[in-house]
């Protein structure tokens, strides 16, 4: 399947192993502990805009990206996460 026009594909992050992922998921979360980091409840979807869930989708999970996250519904989310593709731009 080409992903290449589909809105969602730009948000797939590159493919990381496990550590780095769950090191990027604890930074963010002890950044919205602190309160550093606004909690996506508050904020609006970046694909669809309705109302984001607990989620912070990560654009990567490498640094410097590791820290780039983005509001997202769940749905989205899940739509994003089951994209066989990678970033484009």
């Amino acid at each position: 399947m080409n992903n290449n026009h589909d809105p969602l594909a730009r948000w797939v992050p590159p493919y990381t192993d496990a550590i780095h992922i769950n090191r990027a998921h604890a930074k963010i979360s002890k950044l919205m502990k602190s309160g550093a980091l606004i909690r996506p409840m508050w904020l609006k979807c970046v694909v669809c805009g309705y109302k984001a869930d607990i989620y912070h989708h990560h654009v990567g999970y490498m640094p410097p990206d590791d820290l780039n996250v983005v509001p997202m519904c769940y749905a989205c989310h899940t739509k994003v996460h089951n994209l066989n593709s990678f970033i484009i731009e």
